[in-house]
Protein backbone atom coordinates (compact mmCIF):
# COMPACT_ATOMS: atom_id res chain seq x y z
CA UNK A 1 0.00 0.00 0.00
CA UNK A 2 2.85 2.36 0.72
CA UNK A 3 4.23 1.80 -2.79
CA UNK A 4 0.95 2.81 -4.43
CA UNK A 5 1.01 6.13 -2.62
CA UNK A 6 4.54 7.00 -3.67
CA UNK A 7 3.91 5.86 -7.24
CA UNK A 8 0.99 8.26 -7.55
CA UNK A 9 3.22 10.92 -6.02
CA UNK A 10 5.91 10.33 -8.63
CA UNK A 11 3.46 10.60 -11.51
CA UNK A 12 2.04 13.84 -10.19
CA UNK A 13 5.41 15.43 -9.55
CA UNK A 14 6.21 15.00 -13.22
CA UNK A 15 2.99 16.78 -14.27
CA UNK A 16 3.14 20.59 -14.44
CA UNK A 17 0.41 22.59 -12.75
CA UNK A 18 -2.42 23.80 -14.98
CA UNK A 19 -2.11 27.42 -16.06
CA UNK A 20 -5.19 29.53 -15.42
CA UNK A 21 -6.51 31.93 -18.02
CA UNK A 22 -9.71 33.85 -18.63
CA UNK A 23 -11.05 33.08 -22.10
CA UNK A 24 -14.21 34.84 -23.28
CA UNK A 25 -15.90 35.22 -26.66
CA UNK A 26 -19.19 36.98 -27.35
CA UNK A 27 -21.20 37.91 -30.38
CA UNK A 28 -24.39 39.26 -31.86
CA UNK A 29 -25.85 37.65 -35.01
CA UNK A 30 -29.04 36.82 -36.87
CA UNK A 31 -30.39 33.31 -37.23
CA UNK A 32 -32.11 33.08 -40.63
CA UNK A 33 -35.80 32.36 -41.04
CA UNK A 34 -36.65 28.67 -40.87
CA UNK A 35 -39.39 28.90 -43.51
CA UNK A 36 -37.18 27.62 -46.38
CA UNK A 37 -35.84 24.79 -44.22
CA UNK A 38 -39.36 23.66 -43.34
CA UNK A 39 -40.54 23.95 -46.96
CA UNK A 40 -37.59 21.94 -48.30
CA UNK A 41 -37.30 19.49 -45.41
CA UNK A 42 -33.80 20.69 -44.53
CA UNK A 43 -32.42 19.57 -41.17
CA UNK A 44 -29.56 22.03 -41.03
CA UNK A 45 -28.54 24.05 -37.98
CA UNK A 46 -26.54 27.25 -38.09
CA UNK A 47 -22.82 26.92 -37.22
CA UNK A 48 -21.28 29.71 -35.14
CA UNK A 49 -17.48 29.82 -34.99
CA UNK A 50 -15.64 31.49 -32.12
CA UNK A 51 -13.20 34.29 -32.87
CA UNK A 52 -10.42 32.02 -31.56
CA UNK A 53 -10.41 28.43 -30.28
CA UNK A 54 -10.78 27.85 -26.54
CA UNK A 55 -8.21 25.75 -24.71
CA UNK A 56 -11.00 23.80 -22.98
CA UNK A 57 -14.68 23.21 -23.75
CA UNK A 58 -16.45 26.51 -22.95
CA UNK A 59 -19.81 27.22 -21.40
CA UNK A 60 -22.09 28.80 -24.01
CA UNK A 61 -25.14 30.89 -23.11
CA UNK A 62 -27.47 32.28 -25.80
CA UNK A 63 -30.51 34.53 -25.56
CA UNK A 64 -33.19 35.28 -28.16
CA UNK A 65 -33.29 38.87 -29.31
CA UNK A 66 -35.90 40.92 -31.15
CA UNK A 67 -37.88 38.99 -33.75
CA UNK A 68 -40.47 40.06 -36.31
CA UNK A 69 -42.43 36.88 -35.62
CA UNK A 70 -45.05 36.81 -32.89
CA UNK A 71 -45.10 33.09 -32.16
CA UNK A 72 -43.41 31.65 -29.06
CA UNK A 73 -39.85 30.44 -29.64
CA UNK A 74 -36.49 29.95 -28.03
CA UNK A 75 -32.99 29.06 -29.24
CA UNK A 76 -31.39 25.68 -28.60
CA UNK A 77 -27.72 24.83 -29.09
CA UNK A 78 -25.85 21.60 -29.67
CA UNK A 79 -22.41 20.22 -30.58
CA UNK A 80 -20.46 22.73 -28.51
CA UNK A 81 -16.72 22.38 -29.18
CA UNK A 82 -13.62 24.46 -28.47
CA UNK A 83 -14.06 26.14 -31.87
CA UNK A 84 -17.80 26.84 -31.97
CA UNK A 85 -21.35 25.49 -31.69
CA UNK A 86 -24.58 25.00 -33.60
CA UNK A 87 -27.78 26.95 -32.91
CA UNK A 88 -31.34 26.94 -34.20
CA UNK A 89 -34.65 28.66 -33.55
CA UNK A 90 -37.19 26.19 -32.14
CA UNK A 91 -40.86 26.47 -31.24
CA UNK A 92 -43.04 24.64 -28.69
CA UNK A 93 -46.09 22.73 -29.83
CA UNK A 94 -49.12 24.95 -30.44
CA UNK A 95 -51.69 26.08 -32.99
CA UNK A 96 -49.21 27.03 -35.75
CA UNK A 97 -46.46 25.34 -37.77
CA UNK A 98 -42.73 25.28 -36.89
CA UNK A 99 -41.77 28.06 -39.33
CA UNK A 100 -40.24 31.19 -37.78
CA UNK A 101 -38.93 34.49 -39.08
CA UNK A 102 -35.29 35.55 -38.71
CA UNK A 103 -34.25 35.97 -35.08
CA UNK A 104 -31.49 38.05 -33.51
CA UNK A 105 -29.31 36.02 -31.13
CA UNK A 106 -26.62 36.96 -28.64
CA UNK A 107 -24.11 34.54 -27.17
CA UNK A 108 -21.50 34.47 -24.43
CA UNK A 109 -18.84 31.74 -24.27
CA UNK A 110 -16.50 31.50 -21.29
CA UNK A 111 -13.88 29.09 -20.00
CA UNK A 112 -15.14 27.04 -17.02
CA UNK A 113 -13.53 27.78 -13.67
CA UNK A 114 -13.14 30.55 -11.10
CA UNK A 115 -11.97 33.83 -12.58
CA UNK A 116 -11.14 37.04 -10.74
CA UNK A 117 -11.09 40.18 -12.86
CA UNK A 118 -8.49 42.84 -12.02
CA UNK A 119 -11.13 45.07 -10.37
CA UNK A 120 -12.19 42.30 -7.97
CA UNK A 121 -15.24 41.16 -9.90
CA UNK A 122 -15.52 37.39 -9.85
CA UNK A 123 -16.77 35.12 -12.63
CA UNK A 124 -17.49 31.44 -12.09
CA UNK A 125 -18.62 29.06 -14.83
CA UNK A 126 -19.20 25.35 -15.13
CA UNK A 127 -21.48 22.49 -16.10
CA UNK A 128 -24.05 20.33 -14.36
CA UNK A 129 -26.23 17.40 -15.40
CA UNK A 130 -29.91 18.15 -14.91
CA UNK A 131 -33.03 15.97 -14.82
CA UNK A 132 -35.24 17.96 -12.41
CA UNK A 133 -38.26 19.53 -14.11
CA UNK A 134 -40.80 22.26 -13.40
CA UNK A 135 -44.29 22.12 -14.88
CA UNK A 136 -47.24 24.49 -15.14
CA UNK A 137 -50.27 23.41 -13.05
CA UNK A 138 -52.11 22.48 -16.26
CA UNK A 139 -49.63 19.64 -16.83
CA UNK A 140 -50.32 17.88 -13.55
CA UNK A 141 -46.94 16.44 -12.46
CA UNK A 142 -45.34 17.91 -9.35
CA UNK A 143 -42.10 19.66 -10.20
CA UNK A 144 -38.71 19.22 -8.53
CA UNK A 145 -35.62 21.39 -8.15
CA UNK A 146 -31.94 20.52 -8.07
CA UNK A 147 -29.74 22.49 -5.67
CA UNK A 148 -26.32 23.61 -6.87
CA UNK A 149 -23.48 25.20 -4.91
CA UNK A 150 -20.89 27.52 -6.42
CA UNK A 151 -17.32 26.19 -6.27
CA UNK A 152 -16.45 29.30 -4.22
CA UNK A 153 -19.16 31.27 -2.42
CA UNK A 154 -19.72 34.90 -3.41
CA UNK A 155 -19.93 37.71 -0.87
CA UNK A 156 -23.48 38.53 -2.04
CA UNK A 157 -25.96 37.01 -4.53
CA UNK A 158 -24.44 37.11 -8.03
CA UNK A 159 -25.98 37.40 -11.46
CA UNK A 160 -26.54 33.91 -12.91
CA UNK A 161 -27.27 32.94 -16.52
CA UNK A 162 -27.57 29.39 -17.83
CA UNK A 163 -28.18 27.41 -21.02
CA UNK A 164 -28.98 23.81 -21.92
CA UNK A 165 -25.93 22.63 -23.90
CA UNK A 166 -27.36 19.37 -25.30
CA UNK A 167 -30.49 17.97 -26.99
CA UNK A 168 -30.33 14.36 -25.77
CA UNK A 169 -34.09 14.11 -25.04
CA UNK A 170 -35.29 15.71 -28.28
CA UNK A 171 -37.71 13.43 -30.15
CA UNK A 172 -38.38 15.54 -33.24
CA UNK A 173 -36.25 16.83 -36.10
CA UNK A 174 -35.69 20.54 -35.77
CA UNK A 175 -36.24 22.99 -37.38
CA UNK A 176 -38.68 21.18 -39.67
CA UNK A 177 -40.72 20.02 -36.67
CA UNK A 178 -41.65 21.58 -33.34
CA UNK A 179 -39.46 20.77 -30.37
CA UNK A 180 -40.59 17.79 -28.24
CA UNK A 181 -40.03 17.90 -25.35
CA UNK A 182 -39.74 21.67 -25.36
CA UNK A 183 -37.13 22.59 -22.76
CA UNK A 184 -35.99 25.86 -21.25
CA UNK A 185 -34.50 26.54 -17.80
CA UNK A 186 -36.00 27.73 -14.52
CA UNK A 187 -34.02 29.06 -11.55
CA UNK A 188 -34.91 30.16 -8.05
CA UNK A 189 -33.29 30.71 -4.67
CA UNK A 190 -30.16 32.43 -6.00
CA UNK A 191 -27.93 33.45 -3.10
CA UNK A 192 -24.21 33.88 -2.43
CA UNK A 193 -23.71 30.11 -2.13
CA UNK A 194 -25.68 28.73 -5.07
CA UNK A 195 -29.10 28.33 -6.65
CA UNK A 196 -31.88 25.88 -7.49
CA UNK A 197 -32.42 24.92 -11.11
CA UNK A 198 -34.73 22.75 -13.22
CA UNK A 199 -35.65 22.07 -16.82
CA UNK A 200 -38.61 24.34 -17.58
CA UNK A 201 -41.50 22.45 -19.22
CA UNK A 202 -43.98 25.34 -18.79
CA UNK A 203 -47.43 24.45 -20.19
CA UNK A 204 -46.12 22.21 -22.97
CA UNK A 205 -47.23 18.62 -22.40
CA UNK A 206 -45.72 16.44 -25.17
CA UNK A 207 -42.49 14.54 -24.62
CA UNK A 208 -40.60 13.10 -21.68
CA UNK A 209 -37.19 13.68 -20.13
CA UNK A 210 -35.60 10.25 -19.80
CA UNK A 211 -31.97 11.22 -19.30
CA UNK A 212 -30.10 14.26 -17.95
CA UNK A 213 -29.31 17.26 -20.12
CA UNK A 214 -25.99 19.06 -19.69
CA UNK A 215 -26.45 22.64 -18.53
CA UNK A 216 -23.81 25.36 -18.64
CA UNK A 217 -23.98 28.18 -16.11
CA UNK A 218 -22.14 31.47 -15.54
CA UNK A 219 -22.23 33.47 -12.30
CA UNK A 220 -20.73 36.94 -11.88
CA UNK A 221 -20.59 39.59 -9.17
CA UNK A 222 -23.81 41.54 -9.63
CA UNK A 223 -24.23 45.11 -10.80
CA UNK A 224 -20.64 45.64 -11.86
CA UNK A 225 -19.07 47.14 -14.98
CA UNK A 226 -15.58 47.54 -16.39
CA UNK A 227 -13.31 46.82 -19.33
CA UNK A 228 -11.00 44.04 -20.50
CA UNK A 229 -8.20 43.95 -23.06
CA UNK A 230 -8.86 41.79 -26.11
CA UNK A 231 -6.36 39.60 -27.95
CA UNK A 232 -5.98 42.35 -30.57
CA UNK A 233 -5.15 45.00 -27.97
CA UNK A 234 -8.56 46.63 -28.04
CA UNK A 235 -10.88 47.44 -25.15
CA UNK A 236 -13.97 45.39 -24.44
CA UNK A 237 -16.64 46.87 -22.15
CA UNK A 238 -18.75 44.64 -19.93
CA UNK A 239 -21.41 44.89 -17.24
CA UNK A 240 -23.61 42.65 -15.11
CA UNK A 241 -27.04 43.25 -13.58
CA UNK A 242 -29.64 41.58 -11.41
CA UNK A 243 -33.05 43.16 -11.96
CA UNK A 244 -35.55 42.62 -9.14
CA UNK A 245 -39.07 41.50 -10.06
CA UNK A 246 -41.09 44.57 -11.09
CA UNK A 247 -44.47 45.20 -9.50
CA UNK A 248 -46.09 45.03 -12.94
CA UNK A 249 -46.50 42.15 -15.39
CA UNK A 250 -43.63 41.64 -17.85
CA UNK A 251 -44.86 38.95 -20.22
CA UNK A 252 -44.92 39.05 -24.02
CA UNK A 253 -48.45 40.50 -23.86
CA UNK A 254 -47.42 43.15 -21.33
CA UNK A 255 -44.71 45.06 -23.18
CA UNK A 256 -40.96 45.49 -22.79
CA UNK A 257 -39.40 46.15 -19.35
CA UNK A 258 -36.65 48.70 -20.11
CA UNK A 259 -33.43 49.23 -18.12
CA UNK A 260 -30.62 51.75 -18.76
CA UNK A 261 -27.09 50.46 -19.39
CA UNK A 262 -24.20 51.91 -17.38
CA UNK A 263 -21.29 51.56 -19.83
CA UNK A 264 -20.57 53.91 -22.74
CA UNK A 265 -21.13 51.39 -25.51
CA UNK A 266 -20.38 52.71 -28.99
CA UNK A 267 -22.89 50.35 -30.59
CA UNK A 268 -25.44 47.71 -29.64
CA UNK A 269 -23.68 45.11 -27.44
CA UNK A 270 -24.49 41.41 -27.06
CA UNK A 271 -26.56 40.66 -23.94
CA UNK A 272 -27.54 37.33 -22.42
CA UNK A 273 -30.25 36.97 -19.79
CA UNK A 274 -31.89 34.32 -17.60
CA UNK A 275 -34.78 34.36 -15.17
CA UNK A 276 -33.61 33.97 -11.56
CA UNK A 277 -37.08 33.38 -10.10
CA UNK A 278 -40.26 31.45 -10.94
CA UNK A 279 -43.00 33.57 -9.41
CA UNK A 280 -45.52 32.84 -12.18
CA UNK A 281 -46.26 29.10 -12.19
CA UNK A 282 -47.08 29.09 -15.92
CA UNK A 283 -43.32 29.01 -16.50
CA UNK A 284 -41.46 31.13 -19.04
CA UNK A 285 -38.05 32.26 -20.25
CA UNK A 286 -36.21 35.56 -20.63
CA UNK A 287 -36.20 37.27 -24.01
CA UNK A 288 -34.36 40.44 -25.06
CA UNK A 289 -37.23 42.40 -26.60
CA UNK A 290 -35.21 45.57 -27.31
CA UNK A 291 -31.59 46.64 -27.06
CA UNK A 292 -29.31 49.45 -28.20
CA UNK A 293 -26.18 51.14 -26.85
CA UNK A 294 -28.11 52.89 -24.07
CA UNK A 295 -30.77 50.51 -22.77
CA UNK A 296 -32.04 46.94 -22.81
CA UNK A 297 -35.59 45.63 -22.70
CA UNK A 298 -36.55 42.27 -21.20
CA UNK A 299 -39.76 40.32 -21.35
CA UNK A 300 -40.82 36.81 -20.33
CA UNK A 301 -41.98 34.63 -23.20
CA UNK A 302 -44.46 31.80 -22.76
CA UNK A 303 -45.75 28.96 -24.92
CA UNK A 304 -49.08 28.65 -26.74
CA UNK A 305 -49.72 24.98 -26.03
CA UNK A 306 -52.58 25.29 -23.53
CA UNK A 307 -53.70 28.85 -24.30
CA UNK A 308 -52.57 31.84 -26.34
CA UNK A 309 -52.28 34.40 -23.51
CA UNK A 310 -48.73 35.37 -22.60
CA UNK A 311 -49.13 37.77 -19.72
CA UNK A 312 -46.59 36.95 -17.01
CA UNK A 313 -45.87 38.18 -13.49
CA UNK A 314 -42.68 40.11 -12.87
CA UNK A 315 -39.57 37.94 -12.44
CA UNK A 316 -36.01 38.49 -11.23
CA UNK A 317 -33.69 38.49 -14.25
CA UNK A 318 -29.89 38.39 -14.51
CA UNK A 319 -28.20 40.13 -17.43
CA UNK A 320 -24.60 39.93 -18.64
CA UNK A 321 -23.12 42.07 -21.41
CA UNK A 322 -19.69 41.62 -22.98
CA UNK A 323 -18.90 43.58 -26.11
CA UNK A 324 -17.96 41.48 -29.17
CA UNK A 325 -14.37 40.32 -29.03
CA UNK A 326 -12.01 37.64 -27.81
CA UNK A 327 -10.41 37.78 -24.36
CA UNK A 328 -7.53 35.52 -23.32
CA UNK A 329 -5.89 36.86 -20.16
CA UNK A 330 -3.53 35.16 -17.71
CA UNK A 331 -4.74 36.53 -14.38
CA UNK A 332 -3.27 33.79 -12.17
CA UNK A 333 0.37 34.60 -11.34
CA UNK A 334 1.08 31.39 -9.40
CA UNK A 335 -1.01 29.04 -11.60
CA UNK A 336 -2.86 27.51 -8.66
CA UNK A 337 -6.31 27.86 -10.24
CA UNK A 338 -7.27 31.04 -8.36
CA UNK A 339 -6.83 34.36 -10.16
CA UNK A 340 -4.89 37.08 -8.35
CA UNK A 341 -7.87 39.25 -7.39
CA UNK A 342 -9.65 36.20 -5.94
CA UNK A 343 -6.55 35.44 -3.86
CA UNK A 344 -6.50 39.01 -2.59
CA UNK A 345 -10.16 38.62 -1.63
CA UNK A 346 -9.34 35.41 0.27
CA UNK A 347 -6.22 36.84 1.90
CA UNK A 348 -3.86 34.38 0.19
CA UNK A 349 -0.61 35.18 -1.63
CA UNK A 350 -1.20 35.48 -5.42
CA UNK A 351 2.48 34.63 -5.99
CA UNK A 352 2.51 31.49 -3.84
CA UNK A 353 0.27 28.56 -4.82
CA UNK A 354 0.40 27.20 -1.25
CA UNK A 355 0.19 30.29 0.97
CA UNK A 356 0.22 28.49 4.32
CA UNK A 357 2.78 25.84 3.33
CA UNK A 358 0.65 22.91 4.45
CA UNK A 359 1.06 20.95 1.21
CA UNK A 360 -2.38 21.73 -0.25
CA UNK A 361 -2.63 24.42 -2.92
CA UNK A 362 -4.81 27.42 -2.17
CA UNK A 363 -7.30 26.24 -4.82
CA UNK A 364 -7.56 22.80 -3.25
CA UNK A 365 -8.23 24.21 0.21
CA UNK A 366 -11.13 26.42 -0.87
CA UNK A 367 -12.56 24.42 -3.79
CA UNK A 368 -11.48 20.79 -4.20
CA UNK A 369 -11.72 19.96 -0.48
CA UNK A 370 -14.19 22.65 0.52
CA UNK A 371 -16.14 20.17 2.66
CA UNK A 372 -13.29 20.31 5.21
CA UNK A 373 -13.80 24.09 5.61
CA UNK A 374 -10.06 24.74 5.49
CA UNK A 375 -8.45 28.17 5.82
CA UNK A 376 -5.83 28.56 3.05
CA UNK A 377 -3.89 31.02 5.22
CA UNK A 378 -3.51 28.63 8.16
CA UNK A 379 -1.17 25.61 8.28
CA UNK A 380 -3.48 23.92 10.82
CA UNK A 381 -6.97 25.37 10.41
CA UNK A 382 -8.58 23.85 13.51
CA UNK A 383 -5.46 24.08 15.70
CA UNK A 384 -5.55 20.42 16.69
CA UNK A 385 -1.89 19.72 15.94
CA UNK A 386 -2.55 18.08 12.56
CA UNK A 387 -1.85 20.17 9.47
CA UNK A 388 -4.52 20.53 6.82
CA UNK A 389 -2.87 18.13 4.38
CA UNK A 390 -2.98 15.36 6.98
CA UNK A 391 -6.56 16.27 7.90
CA UNK A 392 -7.50 15.47 4.30
CA UNK A 393 -5.16 12.55 3.54
CA UNK A 394 -4.41 11.07 6.96
CA UNK A 395 -7.46 8.82 6.90
CA UNK A 396 -7.86 5.07 6.95
CA UNK A 397 -7.98 2.60 4.07
CA UNK A 398 -11.61 3.25 3.10
CA UNK A 399 -11.08 6.91 2.16
CA UNK A 400 -12.89 8.13 5.27
CA UNK A 401 -12.06 11.33 7.14
CA UNK A 402 -9.03 11.33 9.48
CA UNK A 403 -9.41 8.82 12.33
CA UNK A 404 -8.23 9.03 15.95
CA UNK A 405 -8.00 5.47 17.18
CA UNK A 406 -6.32 6.26 20.51
CA UNK A 407 -8.78 8.97 21.66
CA UNK A 408 -6.01 11.53 21.88
CA UNK A 409 -8.01 14.15 19.91
CA UNK A 410 -5.11 14.19 17.42
CA UNK A 411 -4.64 12.05 14.34
CA UNK A 412 -1.01 10.98 14.72
CA UNK A 413 1.39 8.08 14.10
CA UNK A 414 -0.07 6.15 17.05
CA UNK A 415 -3.34 5.82 15.16
CA UNK A 416 -4.07 2.97 12.76
CA UNK A 417 -3.83 4.98 9.53
CA UNK A 418 -1.35 2.81 7.58
CA UNK A 419 1.40 5.41 7.49
CA UNK A 420 4.17 3.26 9.00
CA UNK A 421 7.09 2.40 6.75
CA UNK A 422 6.59 4.89 3.93
CA UNK A 423 8.02 8.40 4.02
CA UNK A 424 6.29 10.20 1.16
CA UNK A 425 7.38 13.55 2.64
CA UNK A 426 10.98 12.53 2.00
CA UNK A 427 10.07 11.70 -1.58
CA UNK A 428 8.47 15.10 -2.02
CA UNK A 429 11.56 16.81 -0.67
CA UNK A 430 13.78 14.79 -3.00
CA UNK A 431 11.62 15.55 -6.04
CA UNK A 432 10.88 13.05 -8.85
CA UNK A 433 14.16 11.23 -8.22
CA UNK A 434 13.16 10.54 -4.64
CA UNK A 435 9.81 9.23 -5.73
CA UNK A 436 11.43 7.06 -8.38
CA UNK A 437 13.70 5.48 -5.75
CA UNK A 438 10.58 4.33 -3.90
CA UNK A 439 8.81 3.15 -7.05
CA UNK A 440 8.30 -0.64 -6.90
CA UNK A 441 5.40 -2.91 -7.97
CA UNK A 442 2.22 -1.16 -6.86
CA UNK A 443 -1.18 -2.30 -5.77
CA UNK A 444 -4.13 -1.31 -7.89
CA UNK A 445 -6.09 0.76 -5.34
CA UNK A 446 -5.56 4.50 -5.62
CA UNK A 447 -7.55 7.24 -4.01
CA UNK A 448 -7.53 11.00 -3.74
CA UNK A 449 -6.23 12.06 -7.14
CA UNK A 450 -9.36 11.55 -9.23
CA UNK A 451 -11.33 14.41 -7.70
CA UNK A 452 -8.69 17.08 -8.23
CA UNK A 453 -9.05 19.65 -10.96
CA UNK A 454 -5.94 21.78 -10.52
CA UNK A 455 -2.83 21.35 -8.40
CA UNK A 456 -0.58 24.37 -8.34
CA UNK A 457 3.17 23.89 -8.39
CA UNK A 458 3.37 24.74 -4.68
CA UNK A 459 0.68 22.33 -3.46
CA UNK A 460 1.58 18.75 -2.73
CA UNK A 461 -0.06 16.14 -4.92
CA UNK A 462 -2.86 14.23 -3.17
CA UNK A 463 -1.65 10.62 -2.91
CA UNK A 464 -3.35 8.20 -0.55
CA UNK A 465 -1.65 8.09 2.81
CA UNK A 466 0.54 4.99 2.87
Amino acid sequence: MRYAACAVLFATLLTPGAAAALEIDSGYLTLPATNPAVAQGLKTWETIEFGAPFSTLPVVVVTPGPSTGGEPFTIRIRNVTTSGFEAQTVEPTGPHGPEHFAVEMTYLAIEPGIHGLPDGTRLEAGFLDLSAQQFAPTQGPAGTWESFQFPLAFGSPPAVVAQVQTIVNEQNTMPIQKSVPFLELAMTGVDDKGFQIALERAQVEPGEVTQPETVGWVAASADRSGSLTTTTGGTLLWETHVFSPPAFAMGFDDGCDLHPLTSAFASTPPAVASTNSRLDDDGGWAWICAIDAAEVGITINEDWHSDTERSHAGEAVSLMIFEPGVVDLDLDSDDDGLDDSTEEELGTDPNNPDTDGDGLSDYDEVVTYSEYELDPTLYDTDGDGTNDYDEVFGGDDDDSAPTDDDDSDVVDDDDNDDREGCDCRAAIAAGPAGALALLVPVVSRRRGSSSRRRTGSGGRPPPPRC
